[in-house]
């Protein structure tokens, strides 16, 4: 009978390593994921399986066999629950982290504020945002980390769309360090979940104490938003979500949107400056684009962000090979085949944008920055996912490429920028994919905002 259990049993499990004994892969996911994960998909294929501490992974990368996960996972083949589990204590039962009944009810509510005709109203806020953090900037010539001028500038931007008011300055530091503190170790976090039914994270370590507090934080900056009364709060998601949210599903989704909506944001915005540095005949080329339409800030509008063709394929091409999302997980809910292979329940899905993004099969010449691959894509579907996809495809990148697309245009209009020499840019993964050092910038200011200002 126990035969007959599994309608798969002629099928095989994928290859993977074998790791070292009890730990399994665990010190070399922990040491270097990337590096891993692009490591077995190269050696053992497209479906690959490898083990952290007893429990099975699936690293999936190809795109007909992702688009079968997105699939399956509306009939319950698949789900998100571990993750959820996992981060609970600090996303709660917001869109990001729910799954389920919770989750499809959640999404109906939330759709319609950021369908792709609302981002329109956003948009001259993100240009009047946007062109106040860059004349902050004094002097012809600067040195400048992008991180310290981006961040400050989507909280700000984040800030306003969903309470409707923007940040006290001293407020805003103290948030925009405990967002960072947050991101930074939310994916150890994950990780070390799987030790001892995550004890390593209930420890009173201070890495863990430092992380509880930086949560705190955010919640004391989200309730004290969400409490104050003042007459300047208008336009904000926050009034609209109380008319039909709990106080404690308020505070979830906020924090959800808070949080997500600034931190991939920023790392993308990051990375394309880091590319757009690295190749400045591709910064000319962007920016040329962007004055035959922008010359003046009288010009600027929403519709012409479409027609900036090369920009976009610029801002693809960096999301390419720099993803801010670069794994998403899905549990196996049961016995099942993917492919030519059998997987087992409560196994992870592993599913890499970073890996698919840079598979030698779908893209030529993968480690290479050429915006040029996206004005003439040829290869679709999941082969390039910086958003995810199926049902949980991320709601709000609407609003993300726009804010993307308007900050980029307007800076490299407003800026001639390169790498700072002698710093090494190294990607490293936390909550999203950061680099290192962040990204110092030498830079000077160009004659569009000196008119533009005077």
């Amino acid at each position: 009978m126990s035969e007959n259990k599994c309608p798969f049993n002629n099928l095989r499990e994928p290859d993977g390593p074998l790791g070292l004994p009890i730990v399994n892969s665990f010190p070399f996911v922990g040491w270097n994921t990337l590096k891993f994960l692009k490591s077995i998909r190269e050696k053992y294929g497209d479906i690959a399986q490898y083990k952290l501490l007893g429990f099975t992974n699936y690293l999936v990368s190809h795109p007909d066999d992702i688009a079968q996960v997105f699939k399956e996972e509306r009939t319950g083949v698949y789900s998100k629950k571990r993750f959820s589990e996992t981060f609970y204590p600090f996303f709660g039962n917001g869109l990001f982290n729910s799954y389920g009944e919770d989750w499809e009810l959640q999404r109906k509510q939330l759709q319609p504020f950021f369908k792709k005709s609302k981002v329109t109203d956003w948009f001259s806020l993100v240009v009047e945002e946007s062109l106040s953090h860059i004349q902050a900037i004094d002097g012809q010539i600067n040195e400048l980390n992008a991180e310290d001028l981006m961040q400050p500038l989507m909280q700000s931007i984040m800030s306003s769309i969903l309470f409707g008011v923007g940040l006290e300055n001293e407020e805003s530091k103290k948030a925009i360090s405990a967002i960072d503190s947050v991101s930074e170790q939310l994916a150890s976090h994950g990780l070390k979940s799987f030790i001892f039914n995550g004890l390593l994270n209930k420890l009173p370590t201070p890495g863990n104490l430092k992380y509880k507090k930086a949560l705190k934080t955010i919640d004391t900056s989200i309730r004290k938003l969400s409490s104050s009364q003042t007459d300047d709060k208008q336009g904000g998601l926050l009034p609209l979500f109380a008319e039909f949210m709990t106080a404690k599903e308020l505070r979830d989704q906020l924090f959800t949107l808070y949080f997500a909506g600034q931190d991939t944001t920023v790392s993308t915005i990051l990375w394309v400056l880091y590319y757009l540095a690295k190749h400045p005949n591709y910064q000319e080329r962007a920016r040329k684009e962007v004055l035959g339409c922008w010359p003046s800030l009288e010009k600027i509008t929403h519709e012409d962000l479409d027609d900036f063709v090369f920009l976009n394929a610029a801002i693809d091409e960096a999301m390419r090979l720099a993803p801010a999302a670069y794994v998403i997980s899905r549990d196996v809910e049961k016995d099942t085949q993917l492919g030519q292979y059998k997987l087992k329940e409560k196994a992870l899905l592993i599913l890499s944008m970073y890996v698919t993004h840079r598979h030698p099969d779908l893209w030529d010449n993968p480690s290479e920055y050429r915006p040029e691959r996206f004005i003439e894509r040829k290869n679709k579907g999941y082969s390039f996912y910086p958003y995810g996809g199926g049902k949980r495809l991320c709601l709000g990148m609407h609003l993300a490429r726009m804010e993307i697309t308007t900050i980029i245009a307007l800076f490299v209009v407003t800026f001639e920028f390169k790498l700072k020499p002698g710093v090494n840019i190294d990607p490293i993964t936390h909550m999203t994919l950061k680099s290192k050092n962040g990204i110092p910038l030498t830079v000077k200011r160009l004659k569009f905002t000196k008119k533009a200002f005077d």
